[in-house]
């Protein structure tokens, strides 16, 4: 199916630089969409409900505890979106909300042991589906650098934007 377009795409242009960046861009941006899809399908039966939850909750596992803003700011979420999550969170008995002893209005987010215990089964659920992806590529050895390149990319961007 995707073949035939690809072919275009390289054949293109006589197969320039450009015209190969343009077939991988396409490529990764329909891999992610289609896994954000896979994703949905996976964690059907938790309380999780989208990628930007399961963030926020590896977020809490990693961190132990946050507070509202570093959760923002690490997930580059708005104040209203993460309240919402909180929120839901909390109701569900997945996380539980503390206040500071020196200041009243700074407020500790961390993960009940419901909420551990689902950041695990998520984690799990994860690898899964990437293995399921990528797995093939990775026992073969195909595209391992490239992949890892791609980590360090996306991880610097992401430093980069933090560090701002």
């Amino acid at each position: 199916m995707y073949e035939n377009f690809l072919l275009d795409i390289l054949n293109y242009a006589n197969n320039s630089k450009e015209t190969k960046q343009a077939a991988l861009h396409w490529l990764w941006g329909n891999i992610d969409r289609r896994r954000l899809l896979l994703f949905k399908d996976s964690f059907r039966d938790t309380e999780i409900n989208s990628i930007d939850e399961f963030a926020l909750l590896n977020l809490i596992s990693i961190k132990k505890r946050i507070t509202h803003t570093q959760a923002c700011n690490y997930l580059f979420l708005e104040r209203s979106t993460v309240s919402e999550m909180f929120k839901r969170f909390c109701f569900k008995s997945i996380i539980v909300i503390e206040c500071d002893n020196n200041d009243r209005r700074i407020k500790f987010i961390s993960l009940t042991k419901k909420g551990v215990e689902l950041v695990n089964i998520a984690n799990t659920k994860m690898m899964g589906l990437n293995r399921t992806i990528f797995g093939q590529l990775v026992e073969e050895n195909l595209f391992l650098e490239e992949l890892k390149n791609i980590l360090e990319i996306v991880d610097n961007k992401i430093n980069f934007g933090l560090n701002k």
